[in-house]
């Protein structure tokens, strides 16, 4: 399934993201073996023309690609929608990131907030990422939806000898607790990004206090997993997700 979302985004870039995700996960220290650069092609067929514009790929992994562009953010999204088919969406968007959407598949981030070792922020460096994770389910294996965009993330790139290292700060849900990103409706919109998506939901709780959120992604009921959202302050929240047990799943009201 990933796979041939990296399809995708290779088209939505004109050829950019060729590159097949592989090695190991963010925040492990690997780096990109090679740097490779991509140039878009002029667009002549509308009013207002797109730049030409030379991408490169400094780093790939099974979640995320990290390209060297100087392209602004609002030119970057412009070249993306101008190669997509009809039902391409831009659904969220603010200064530094936007997120784009085709049906109820993944979403895709595309993101300027990434940092170099010492804090500063890159300004021609962007990180593309699919919205979704791996869960392991006790011996098997399914992809859930998972919302980038709503976490308080960090992403700090680093240039040596060999190549480049990407650090996330995006911890595994199902490990640790995740921090959001401030809003007075955090609860609600992370429920109802889920339905969005064609996922069951059951909720109880509210955006003041918190609560749980069961996720069944599709009719499966098999991939099945349940997000505690906790408070930690009038409008910051940190979530954190378990796959739950049989009883656990009527402990949650409609």
């Amino acid at each position: 399934m990933k796979k041939n979302l990296w399809v995708l985004i290779a088209v939505m870039l004109v050829g950019l993201l060729t590159t097949a995700c592989q090695g190991n996960p963010a925040g492990k220290g690997t780096s990109a073996e090679t740097a490779e650069t991509t140039e878009l092609t002029e667009v002549t067929e509308t009013t207002e023309k797109l730049p030409a514009t030379d991408y490169e790929l400094l780093y790939s992994d099974d979640a995320f690609q990290v390209i060297r562009s100087k392209q602004t953010l609002d030119e970057l999204k412009r070249s993306v929608l101008y190669q997509q088919p009809d039902d391409l969406t831009v659904v969220k968007e603010s200064d530094s990131e936007f997120l784009v959407r085709w049906g109820q598949g993944a979403d895709t981030l595309y993101s300027k907030e990434v940092f170099g070792e010492d804090g500063k922020l890159l300004d021609d460096v962007f990180v593309v990422v699919v919205e979704q994770k791996k869960v392991n389910d006790h011996g098997g294996e399914f992809t859930a939806f998972y919302p980038y965009h709503m976490t308080a993330h960090h992403w700090t790139l680093s240039e040596a000898e060999s190549g480049y290292t990407f650090v996330s700060s995006d911890h595994d849900p199902f490990a640790k607790a995740v921090e959001l990103k401030p809003g007075a409706s955090v609860f609600t919109d992370l429920a109802q990004y889920y339905r969005d998506h064609g996922c069951e939901v059951r909720e109880e709780g509210d955006d003041q206090n918190g609560g749980t959120i069961l996720v069944t992604m599709g009719s499966d009921s098999a991939k099945r997993f349940q997000i505690l959202v906790a408070a930690d302050g009038s409008d910051s929240f940190t979530m954190r997700c378990s796959l739950p047990e049989a009883s656990d799943s009527q402990q949650v009201s409609p």
